[in-house]
């Protein structure tokens, strides 16, 4: 009798062992897969971050264009008014005598 009393402990001693090894093994993979989750999503954010920073700079940049685009056609259209007027003056002046 002793002997099989000995034998059902051992047993509920390695079933609760097996329990526990179990429940190590199951919070362990779960912190294991928290882990890959969590790396997964900041790597998700980081890449959204990115191409929200990527579409501000071509929107900024687009811009610089268009601004810098406009103003080299009115210095090119200035340009060709002081062209007309320097001419203007050298026709005028042509027959001056210097004093």
């Amino acid at each position: 009798m002793d002997w099989n009393r000995t034998t059902i402990l051992l047993n509920t001693n390695t079933t609760i062992m097996d329990i526990s090894h179990l429940l190590n093994l199951f919070f362990g993979s779960t912190t294991l897969v928290s882990i890959y989750v969590a790396w997964s999503s900041r790597k998700a954010q980081v890449q959204i971050t990115e191409s929200t920073a990527i579409q501000e700079l071509q929107k900024a940049y687009a811009t610089f264009v268009q601004d810098t685009n406009q103003r080299h056609t009115e210095m090119k259209t200035e340009i060709s008014s002081l062209r007309l007027e320097l001419q203007g003056w050298k026709n005028k002046c042509q027959h001056c005598k210097a004093a």
